[in-house]
């Protein structure tokens, strides 16, 4: 069976991992497959380039955020301070969590929702099945440094969010980001269609 032929199947499924999983991979080759896909990471741009949201945080966290530069420094803070990171949080997951039900409503088809803290903010009790894109924290690693991240940077990033393993317990739906491209494709693919199998 072609997953692709399914139709109106009204699935919400939710696609997560931790940065630089190969989750980006995954959603990528969604959306040119034709799959309708929300991201998440793009609802969070928009919203900052909102002047509302800009102007609420600046005084929020007392400091700028209209100037690049004490941003980009707040940006840091945030993944080396917990505090401050679940203050901004509980400031834009719930508007981010608004957009997303109201482009769910939009669609009448299986839809596939990006969200890299999904576990964190237990959104998975929304969804009817969660596929979770696994990578090692070596490769992890790596793959932020060829992003231009330091070393420390890159910990803090990865230990922003939970643990891998933790995650690993949550969905039966696991797909390794550490495949090659066309393995990857299937693998993802397989998992598709098991959902898919499982809600009918």
């Amino acid at each position: 069976m072609s997953v692709q032929h399914v139709k109106n199947n009204n699935l919400k499924i939710g696609i997560t991992g931790n940065i630089a999983s190969g989750k980006s991979t995954a959603v990528t080759y969604l959306k040119a497959k034709g799959y309708d896909v929300i991201d998440s990471d793009e609802i969070v741009r928009l919203l900052w380039k909102k002047q509302d949201v800009i102007d609420t945080l600046s005084v929020m966290f007392n400091r700028d955020l209209k100037d690049h530069h004490i941003k980009q420094a707040f940006i840091e803070e945030v993944f080396l301070n917990e505090t401050i990171r679940h203050q901004l949080e509980s400031f834009l997951h719930p508007k981010v969590y608004e957009e997303i039900e109201k482009q769910i409503k939009m669609k009448s088809k299986m839809i596939f929702i990006d969200i890299p803290l999904l576990y964190e903010t237990s959104y998975e009790h929304h969804l009817d099945a969660v596929i979770l894109i696994t990578v090692d924290k070596d490769i992890q690693l790596n793959r932020l440094k060829k992003r231009g991240f330091t070393h420390n940077q890159a910990v803090s990033r990865i230990d922003s969010q939970m643990k891998q393993e933790e995650k690993i317990k949550k969905t039966t739906h696991i797909v390794s980001g550490t495949l090659g491209f066309e393995s990857f494709y299937q693998a993802l693919e397989k998992e598709i269609e098991i959902i898919i199998h499982e809600a009918h």
